[in-house]
């Protein structure tokens, strides 16, 4: 069961880095965006056809799920260690928020919002386990 302090007003530094927490989320979804974008652009299968690479379906799906899995690893994995405290909780938040933006992109592409979700997922799990021993020891 996670200790909430509410007796201790939080200081400066505690503010920002919650603050911090939603915009490292964002900033490595986006990286991991931008290698896809790059990918793209440098399209080894030929010229790229209507800004896209033209290459197998399942190349295609692969490359997707797999950058999806190191997207949702970096967002909770970078969001945990920005948090200063509640690092029991604060993977599951990011996971909720994750897999409903997941859900929706599966409405278009269901491998990498599955595998976005799994991955999450478990590393949750681990993160909560990790930093909840941590907190919670006598």
């Amino acid at each position: 069961m996670p200790c909430f302090r509410t007796s201790e007003a939080p200081d400066a530094t505690s503010t920002v880095r919650w603050a911090a927490v939603p915009v490292v989320c964002v900033a490595a979804f986006c990286a991991v965006a931008y290698g896809w974008h790059l990918l793209n652009k440098w399209c080894p299968w030929g010229d790229p056809v209507s800004g896209s690479c033209l290459m197998p379906p399942w190349l295609d799906m692969l490359i997707m799920s797999i950058a999806a899995a190191i997207a949702s690893t970096l967002v909770l994995v970078l969001g945990v260690l920005v948090a200063p405290s509640h690092r029991d909780l604060v993977p599951w938040l990011i996971f909720a928020v994750g897999a409903a933006i997941a859900l929706a992109m599966a409405l278009v592409l269901a491998a990498p919002a599955v595998t976005a979700i799994c991955t999450g997922f478990g590393v949750a799990t681990l993160l909560a386990n990790r930093f909840g021993r941590d907190e919670h020891s006598p």
